[in-house]
């Protein structure tokens, strides 16, 4: 994927406060900012699950979330997992992204 999808939260007009199963935006950014972890695309751990894989699995098969990879871009931060890094490189810098953590984190947290 190479375009955050409608409902991303780390797209700077989604909805304000939704962060799909996630408590914060705090906790998202927490997850690829610090602990430099992958983070699945929530639209296709969805279409796997609904396709009866389970939820373990098919966050392990997803591609990486575009909004993530971008915000990652937009804050010149390059994650150490290669699945996320192949995703930022594909993804490049988007204007319709949060630039930072702090920022999506007064987004929707506040």
């Amino acid at each position: 994927m190479k375009t955050p999808c409608s409902e991303c939260p780390f797209r700077r007009k989604s909805l304000k406060g939704y962060t799909g199963p996630h408590e914060s935006a705090q906790e998202i950014c927490d997850h690829i900012w610090k602990h430099d972890q992958f983070f699945p695309c929530h639209m296709k751990i969805t279409q796997l699950t609904d396709d009866g894989m389970a939820l373990e699995d098919a966050g392990g098969k997803a591609c990486p979330c575009a909004g993530a990879a971008a915000m990652m871009n937009n804050g010149c931060k390059s994650s150490r997992d290669r699945r996320m890094r192949a995703g930022q490189d594909e993804v490049g810098k988007r204007r319709d992204v949060f630039n930072h953590p702090s920022e999506m984190s007064d987004y929707h947290d506040s």
